[in-house]
């Protein structure tokens, strides 16, 4: 959970730079200072598990993954306090990309009383990143964890509070408003109505729906 060198020191990506600006921006008036780091993989590619999917695009589909950790300097110390994972498909089919918000988690340690704005302008600064590479849509699934449950930091505190679903998607959409008010997203729409087209009508119209590589969504495109 802690560094022992100094995070700020390292040599940082063009999507960390552009967030940590952003982010000590809010933090400007504390005493201390927040650094990003990303970490992206190699494109990877992979086979399809649909027809659907396989003629629209080819028999593999290559992307990138993104491992975004946010850590703040405490008593000489670099204290990861968010984490989050990305994928990013870019130019497939009908030259359309796209980035998918796979799973993000946090922990309290962050010490300041703006930790609401610190959480969104994560999201924000990495949508307006993704624009600048092109990945003009994106997606994000709800999927909390619950108490014991410990898939991105492999510990939390006992007295951590998780929030229920219905709780969460409201937080996502006040982020979300958040940034069209800004001007920062053009707009957003309940993913819940694609999961309908493609549970329940001709598995043609899932065409409309991107493919997402080892997402929480796969579950629902294999049953």
């Amino acid at each position: 959970m802690h560094g022992e060198d100094r995070i700020a020191e390292k040599g940082q990506s063009r999507s960390a730079t552009m967030m940590e600006e952003k982010l000590n921006a809010i933090m400007k008036e504390q005493q201390c200072r927040i650094s990003v780091r990303t970490v992206s993989t190699k494109s990877v590619a992979s086979k399809h598990y649909s027809d659907v999917f396989e003629q629209k695009y080819g028999q593999e589909i290559c992307f990138k993954t993104r491992t975004i950790a946010a850590f703040q300097r405490q008593d000489g110390v670099d204290q990861v306090f968010f984490m989050m994972f990305v994928q990013e498909y870019q130019d497939l089919a009908d030259q359309k990309s796209w980035f998918v918000i796979d799973y993000l988690d946090s922990v309290k340690y962050l010490e300041t009383d703006l930790r609401k704005r610190i959480y969104s302008e994560i999201l924000l600064s990495y949508f307006e990143f993704a624009r600048s590479l092109g990945l003009l849509n994106g997606y994000i699934w709800s999927d909390p964890p619950v108490k014991g449950d410990d898939s991105v930091f492999n510990i939390h505190p006992e007295d951590q509070q998780y929030l229920e679903i219905d709780k969460v998607i409201d937080w996502y959409r006040r982020v979300l408003d958040k940034g069209v008010r800004e001007k920062r997203i053009k707009k957003y729409q309940d993913f819940g109505e694609l999961i309908f087209l493609f549970k329940y009508l001709n598995k043609l119209l899932c065409k409309e729906i991107q493919l997402f590589i080892f997402y929480i969504f796969s579950r629902y495109i294999r049953e």
